[in-house]
């Protein structure tokens, strides 16, 4: 992880290339980020009915969390007032809106000990998010409701970032895994390829500590997977993510190493203005 003051942010251009070439950057919290996280822990907070987030997994299982969370997803995804947190978000971190699409807002959450819970397997399986069909030109935007552990957030593996991956991405549909799932599982239906590397093939990684609201910016094929959280607590989260639209016009981005999945999910993102 590399703390913001490594890169120029005010150098757009220049900052969305260093994290093309493997660059992740952790940005400190700021209002726009901190406030984002207060709107969505209200959200959160009114669905649990005045439970600690944070203790969740003490009163309902995997399953039931889950279902807790799918219409959430669909909520801050589509409210137009999220979508004008998100920009001024972006500005905050020096990304024109108007020149980007998303991939919309996207609510997480990681029980303590959900790693043993039946169906949980795939959400902590290491992968690169363009195996799932999205662009090379990809930015991802993590940002923790909560301050968290290296036990509550994900490991990289850059030095993975230009080696080949064994992973079955060249058998991934964005259009089929949407019509059968839905964008974020909304559909509740099932899909039978979610590109992964293979099980044990890869030894395991530290995840990172962050506070509440701080900004983990990485490209889309940044190698990644969840930790196995064992804090005592449920870790909840955000992510988005944001494509240069004139990059991915002119072919920038990083360098696709081992992603057969065709960036189909670009058509599918929105603009923000």
């Amino acid at each position: 992880m590399q703390p913001a003051e490594k890169h120029d942010v005010a150098d757009n251009a220049a900052f969305r290339g260093s994290i093309y070439n493997g660059a992740i950057v952790q940005l400190p919290a700021t209002p726009a980020s901190l406030q984002l996280c207060a709107a969505v822990n209200e959200v959160i907070e009114a669905a649990l009915q005045g439970k600690n987030p944070q203790r969740a997994h003490e009163v309902m299982d995997y399953n039931a969390l889950s279902a807790l969370v799918l219409p959430l997803r669909t909520d801050l995804a589509q409210t137009a007032n999220f979508h004008g947190l998100l920009k001024t978000l972006m500005a905050s971190a020096g990304f024109d809106a108007a020149e980007h699409v998303i991939d919309p807002l996207r609510l997480r959450s990681v029980m303590h000990n959900g790693h043993l819970s039946a169906g949980a397997e795939k959400a902590y399986a290491l992968h690169r998010d363009t195996w799932y069909g999205n662009p090379q030109a990809q930015i991802n935007w993590w940002i923790p409701l909560q301050d968290v552990s290296p036990a509550e957030t994900f490991a990289f593996y850059p030095a993975l970032f230009k080696t080949p991956v064994e992973n079955t991405s060249r058998d991934f549909d964005y259009a089929q895994l949407v019509g059968k799932a839905g964008w974020q599982g909304t559909k509740g239906g099932t899909y039978a390829n979610y590109p992964a590397a293979p099980a044990n093939s890869i030894a395991p990684a530290a995840g990172f500590a962050a506070k509440k609201g701080d900004i983990i910016l990485f490209s889309a094929a940044q190698l990644h997977g969840t930790c196995r959280n064992d804090s005592g607590r449920t870790r909840w989260s955000l992510d988005f993510r944001s494509v240069h639209m004139d990059d991915h016009a002119k072919g920038r981005g990083a360098i696709n190493i081992d992603n057969g999945s065709a960036p189909t999910a670009y058509d599918s993102y929105l603009r923000l203005t």
